[in-house]
């Protein structure tokens, strides 16, 4: 009985399972040898280690149970054993010592029970080396089984963190989306709070063609309001003079502007360059140099603001130019008399009467000449 043995059922052999009283599972084979003796073998397999029993009865020993006495053959004898085992009227029991031991209930009135002890046998040479190896098998088996095991839970958590991973990265673009989106909210929010608190704080009492938006001109806002005294004053911004509205000509400016404070100069070039300037001044034609402190011109290329140096003739108030913003014949910028039609220009030493400049003709983008497309004045008034 070296493997498990297959099934065979017949008057001289009976193959059966069977559960010691410890709960091992024991597979047995009662063979019939020759009418004459029972040939009982035995296997329990742990998964590791195969332990076979064996032992054979004589006709004469198993007459010793006084139940078979009168019985001639092992034929007779198993004929009354088999359907035993078949009614589980048979019990097995773990010895010490390495045997087993089988109860048969037998259904005589005056003996009620027949035993076998069965003894382990004794491995050969072969058998060991066959268990040794069938071991080794087992635990290369088990081995393998176990790096294919690991391989594929690396393959499916690898699988796992690939999936996290996409997740991770759909989330954070999400997020990213939703941040941007936020930003642009916020943004649009101080557009719409800075055009309403400037609807608050600024008037302007008529459309502009030179500016188009009240963002352009918020850094000059924010330089009129310097003062401390400003910072709460609402601003409003009265058109006085429109080139090409009110005509080209220098006198055509004096008469809407002279005699009149505060006036910030919008200036649009041919080529699309916007500056200008602002004085506190004014414009009176006294045909001389003026000292302003708080005048200043601007650059909307730049977006910067060009404040007057302290005590400078920055304004030259000449009743046959239009605005001019210098000291004598130089200075920031100088429009001519037919304003529109004639070529205006920026002084190269500019940055001798004003702060910030860096570069000759700064205002104008580098550039001496130019022809102006319009200009606008407007009145500054604080309320």
């Amino acid at each position: 009985m070296e493997e498990a043995p297959t099934i065979k059922n017949d008057k001289n052999q009976k193959t059966f399972e069977l559960t010691s009283d410890k709960g091992n599972k024991y597979i047995f084979i009662f063979k019939n040898i020759k009418s004459t003796s029972l040939l009982i073998e035995a296997l329990f397999d742990d998964g590791i280690v195969k332990t076979f029993f064996e032992s054979e009865f004589t006709l004469e020993q198993v007459k010793e149970n006084k139940a078979f006495l009168s019985y001639d053959t092992m034929d007779e004898i198993l004929e009354e054993l088999f359907p035993l085992i078949d009614e589980n009227k048979i019990h097995l029991f773990e010895e010490e010592g390495n045997k087993i031991k089988i109860i048969f209930d037998l259904p005589f009135k005056k003996y009620k029970n027949m035993d076998f002890l069965i003894c382990e046998r004794k491995k050969t040479s072969d058998e060991k080396i066959d268990e040794l190896y069938e071991i080794v098998i087992t635990q290369n088996k088990e081995i393998k089984d176990l790096k294919s095991n690991s391989e594929k839970e690396k393959s499916n958590l690898e699988k796992e963190i690939k999936e996290l991973k996409s997740k991770l990265d759909d989330v954070n673009n999400r997020l990213e989306n939703m941040v941007e989106r936020m930003a642009k909210i916020e943004k649009e929010s101080k557009k719409v709070l800075k055009k309403k608190k400037y609807e608050e704080d600024l008037i302007i009492n008529s459309k502009s063609d030179i500016f188009n938006s009240l963002d352009e001109i918020d850094f000059i806002i924010k330089r009129l309001k310097r003062d401390t005294k400003l910072q709460n004053k609402k601003i409003t911004m009265k058109l006085l003079f429109k080139a090409t509205r009110d005509g080209q000509h220098c006198s055509n400016f004096h008469s809407k502007c002279d005699r009149k404070v505060q006036q910030l100069v919008f200036i649009k070039t041919t080529k699309g360059e916007i500056f200008g300037g602002y004085t506190e001044e004014g414009f009176r034609s006294r045909n001389d140099s003026i000292v302003d402190n708080n005048a200043f011109v601007f650059s909307f290329s730049t977006k910067k603001i060009y404040n007057a140096k302290y005590n400078k003739y920055v304004i030259y108030d000449y009743s046959g130019c239009g605005p001019y913003f210098n000291a004598s014949s130089y200075g920031a910028f100088c429009i001519s008399s037919n304003m529109i039609e004639d070529k205006s220009y920026t002084c190269t030493i500019s940055k001798s009467y004003f702060d910030g400049m860096t570069i000759d003709y700064e205002l104008n983008n580098g550039e001496e000449h130019f022809y102006v497309q319009d200009i606008e004045v407007y009145q500054i008034l604080y309320s």
